[in-house]
Order: C-alpha cells, then structure tokens, then sequence
C-alpha cells in the first residue's frame, strides 16, 4: 500500500510537466499561426497596391502614362542597353545600364536639357525593327529607351531632333526622336524588378500573388471563427453543466433542509404531546381532593 502511494506521487509530477508542456506548445503554435496570417495579409496588401501601381504609372502608352511628382516608371522589354561595345576607340566596361526585365526611373525633362550622352526613354517612329534587337521596341508607337548620339539642329537653332542609338549594338535609330515624342530622362535602375511587375499584373500572377494569399487568410479566419465558436459553445455546456450542478445541490440542500424541519416538527409535536399527557394526571388528582 506504501509503494503505490509512493509511485503515484512520483509519477503526479510527470504527468503535470507533460500537460504543461503540451500547453507551451499549443501556445507556439497559435502565435506562428497568427503571425503566418499577418504576413500573409501584409504581404497581400502590398502586392495589391503594387498592382495598382503598375496598372497606373506602368502604362506605356501614349497619352497614358502618369507621373508621380514629376518621376516615371518603366518596364525594360528588351537587352538594347544591356551591353557598352567599344565605340570611337572608347572601351567601355560592357555592362549596359539595364536589360530586359529591370525597372526603370526617369524624370520630365525639358528637351532643350539634354545633351549626347543622355539616355532618355521616347515614343519610337522607327518603321522596323533595328538591327540590334527583333523586339517590339523598334516598331512605332513602341516606348524606347536609349541614349543619345548626337542632338541636330535646325537652320534657326531649334531642336530638329536626337539621334539615338542602343548600347549594345551601337547602331543608330534609323529616325530622329523628336522633342515632343520625349517622354522623360533616365536617372536609374531598379534590377530585376519590372520582371516581379510583369508578372503580377498577368492572370496567374494576380491568382499566385493575390487570390491565393486572400484565401488563404479567408480560410485561417474562418478556421479561427469556428475555434471560438466551439470553445464559446464549450464555455457555455460547461456553464450549464455547472448551472446543472448547482441547482441539484441546491435542490438537495432544501430537501435536506426540509427533512430537518420535518424531524424538528415532529419532535416538538411529541414534546408538546408529552407535556400535555403529563399535566393531565396532576389535574384529576387535584378534582379527587376536593
């Protein structure tokens, strides 16, 4: 009898470090869950701006491009300035200052500003696609950025035009940009990033970046509203159970209660018969001596 007291409160404590462990770990995992979901939410919020950005600034159009204080953005579509070749004798570095896929910064600028040398980024007025690259950016109305060789002038002085040319071949644009068809300077890059801006504002990048994380925070709510909701409907049967309980142990405590009052009755009821039955003989003694 002895051993299984001791055993049993050897093992008492085990049992409580277990319980207390297992709680510490629910508790873990509770906090990375919600930590995921604002994450998750956050990173949701941000993507969905940047596609509202892109949808905003990131259009390349003419007429539909918008600037932000002055300062535009641009998606890279081809390696026409990925690459400096050797020019004129010059050696380069051959490293270009952008490629396909990076993300561009210019600024408004006034024309009569620039000076060869500068890069700038213009609707084309080429009829065909130049030699160093067969992608869009050669047709006309196509957005281009490049730098320029050489600024012509008119007879008066006025601006006629800028002669520009890609980096990496060096072949010159085969007409001149115009002023008016100058859309802004470029001041830097941001790499890589246009791919990123591309892609969200496609079909599966709005499913990958944008829906799945909404839903996904959809489900962990609803996971969480139907948490609450059993343990609120748990709270409230072990409510009830209590309730339960202490209504029968109320209703226990009154019959007992009543019993008593019952036993107390009664044993008035035959004090008071006793003590009538003992009065009774003293007075018919007392009828007999008269």
């Amino acid at each position: 009898m002895e051993e299984n007291i001791k055993i049993e409160e050897q093992t008492a404590p085990a049992a409580d470090g277990e319980t207390s462990g297992a709680s510490k770990v629910k508790r873990i995992l509770v906090k990375i869950k919600d930590i995921a979901v604002w994450v998750l939410f956050a990173l949701a919020i941000i993507i969905m701006i940047f596609t509202i950005i892109s949808s905003i600034f990131f259009n390349q159009k003419k007429g539909a491009q918008k600037s932000l204080f002055g300062i535009k953005f641009y998606i890279v579509q081809t390696d026409s300035m990925k690459h400096d070749i050797e020019l004129d004798g010059v050696k380069n570095n051959g490293k270009g200052p952008f490629a396909s896929g990076d993300l561009i910064v210019g600024k408004e600028v006034d024309p009569k500003e620039l000076r060869p040398g500068d890069i700038i980024t213009f609707m084309s007025s080429n009829s065909v696609d130049t030699e160093d690259s067969k992608a869009t950016y050669g047709s006309i109305g196509a957005t281009v950025s490049h730098k320029i060789r050489e600024v012509v002038y008119n007879d008066d002085g006025s601006i006629k035009g800028f002669l520009t040319y890609g980096t990496s071949t060096g072949t010159n644009d085969e007409v001149l940009v115009a002023p008016e068809d100058i859309y802004s300077q470029y001041l830097f890059t941001m790499p890589f990033l246009g791919h990123f801006f591309a892609f969200i504002k496609t079909t599966p990048g709005y499913i990958v970046c944008i829906l799945i994380p909404f839903l996904l925070i959809i489900a962990m709510q609803i996971m969480n509203f139907v948490q609450v909701f059993r343990r609120y409907r748990s709270e409230q049967l072990s409510e009830m159970r209590e309730e339960r309980v202490k209504l029968e142990e109320d209703k226990q405590a009154n019959a007992k209660m009543m019993e008593e009052l019952l036993a107390l009755k009664a044993e008035l009821e035959a004090a008071k018969a006793q003590a009538l039955g003992n009065n009774s003989p003293q007075a018919d003694d007392s009828s007999a001596e008269q």
